[in-house]
């Protein structure tokens, strides 16, 4: 029963009937990897971990069949031990072609770990023509085809996918996604209050109608619906970090910035109290954001160097990189930490994923160097090698900014422009404003001193009473001086 929970999107419900059957048997080894699976999936990958630990503990009853899938996804899951599990699942789903789960789970592992697409999508038509329902599969093509960028066809396929599963909040919750990525805002907020309506126990529904008000400018209604969210939430510290990271958010839209940091600081005690490195590391990360954006650059080193005492195998790439960018005078020190995070991260993953550490050390040099035009091809080779092309948001944004900083305007234009309207608008209340800034400088340079102004404008309406004045405010009432004088 606890299997079908989670098979039709109802992790909640599903975690308690596996408790309850670890309730009556306490050395259950299926139920602690299925309770293992249903944390993983939800991105809890450190209770995960424990619980694939604890069915390695019992696993000597299993049968061979069962004993080979908890090998699987405890290489995966609990040793990250990436390459060993590619081999494996191919060998287990041809010595079990039957397993609708398993070769699902093989057929992300190509897409993700191969960028074998075409390799993913037999997979997946293979458990279709068993099952044209099952959930995972017509899930997984939705997903594949957001990734490229074809929604129109993602959206055929969890419309499906709702038709077979009326009762589960997957298709609902994604629709509503799909929605707000084609710009359909108002269709994304009717389809996510149905889904809080239906499933009210599936919180990310609020906390998804939090950005969309942000995007219809309600910040009113936004903090109004984030209060529903915590309320939902109390006792969970997984979700009152995503509570508290969105009220720093909301902080950050009207220039509260000392504010919004002390929301972050309390998304770290929730954090901590999870228990989730991944949840610690990047929290950490986050503060370390917050304080070099005010130009407080020790606190930021501070803060970006405890993150790495909590970074798994696969983030060590994070510490050295961000590091470099925060205070380029410390390349030398790092450059050590990097070569040996670039080693763990190929010793675990398949030989697919290793172009993006490549790109990684590629990045690192470029911004040691202040190089922009390498920083540029090595932001576009990180993208090309996870297989986005140039729909990468930060990428994008960033190899934008760099070049309206080095003068080429119009290019720089281009790659922006879609984070501040239309379907990509962003709902980042620090990335939305400093866009605005940004596009106003290329609008300068263009000769565009109209829209410079509205640009220019737009932030400053934002930001007209910031808790701290940081160097972007200045510099952009000194430029609308100017501009209107």
């Amino acid at each position: 029963e606890g299997q079908e929970l989670f098979d039709r999107g109802h992790r909640e419900q599903a975690i308690d009937k596996f408790n309850q059957t670890i309730q009556i048997d306490s050395a259950f080894a299926m139920a602690y990897m299925r309770l293992g699976i249903v944390h993983a999936f939800s991105g809890h990958l450190q209770e995960g971990a424990a619980q694939f630990a604890l069915a390695q503990e019992y696993k000597g009853k299993l049968p061979i069949r069962e004993k080979s899938l908890l090998d699987v996804y405890s290489d995966i899951w609990l040793k990250q031990k990436f390459d060993a599990a590619f081999v494996k699942l191919a060998a287990y789903v041809e010595n079990y072609p039957d397993d609708k789960e398993v070769r699902s789970l093989y057929g992300i592992t190509l897409r993700q770990f191969n960028q074998d697409t075409v390799g993913a999508f037999a997979q997946w038509d293979t458990v279709l023509a068993a099952d044209p329902g099952y959930q995972l599969a017509l899930s997984q093509y939705a997903e594949s085809y957001r990734v490229y960028n074809r929604l129109d066809l993602a959206l055929e396929y969890l419309q499906q996918l709702r038709k077979y599963h009326p009762d589960s909040p997957k298709p609902y919750l994604e629709i509503a996604s799909i929605y707000n990525e084609m710009g359909r805002i108002d269709e994304s907020i009717a389809e996510y209050e149905l889904a809080h309506e239906l499933f009210p126990e599936r919180t990310s529904s609020l906390s998804s109608l939090v950005n969309l008000y942000i995007r219809k400018r309600e910040f009113g209604k936004s903090a109004e619906t984030l209060e529903k969210y915590r309320e939902a939430v109390a006792g969970d510290p997984y979700r009152m970090v995503n509570y508290y990271n969105d009220r720093a958010n909301l902080a950050n839209w009207s220039g509260q910035f000392r504010t919004a940091l002390g929301h972050c600081f309390s998304a770290l005690d929730e954090a901590h109290r999870s228990g989730d490195s991944a949840y610690v590391s990047g929290t950490l990360r986050k503060i370390s954001t917050s304080y070099d954006r005010i130009n407080m650059v020790d606190s930021a080193v501070y803060y970006i160097e405890q993150s790495s005492h909590w970074t798994s195998q696969l983030g060590g790439l994070n510490y050295p990189l961000m590091l470099a960018g925060i205070d380029p005078t410390r390349c030398d020190q790092v450059r050590p930490l990097l070569d040996t995070a670039v080693a763990k991260f190929k010793a675990i993953t398949p030989s697919g994923l290793w172009p993006l550490a490549d790109e990684a050390v590629r990045l690192f040099e470029a911004v040691c160097a202040a190089d922009t035009t390498a920083l540029i091809a090595a932001l576009e080779g990180i993208d090309a090698a996870q297989g986005t092309g140039m729909t990468g948001g930060n990428s994008k944004r960033e190899i934008g900014t760099l070049l309206i900083q080095t003068g080429e305007y119009a290019k720089g234009k281009v790659l922006i422009q879609d984070y501040l309207t239309g379907p990509d608008q962003g709902t980042s209340g620090y990335q939305y404003p400093y866009m605005l800034y940004i596009m106003g400088q290329a609008n300068e340079g263009l000769g565009n001193t109209t829209e410079a102004i509205a640009n220019y404008r737009e932030m400053l309406q934002y930001w007209s009473d910031p808790e701290i004045e940081i160097k972007e405010i200045i510099d952009a009432h000194e430029r609308l001086a100017r501009l209107t004088s």
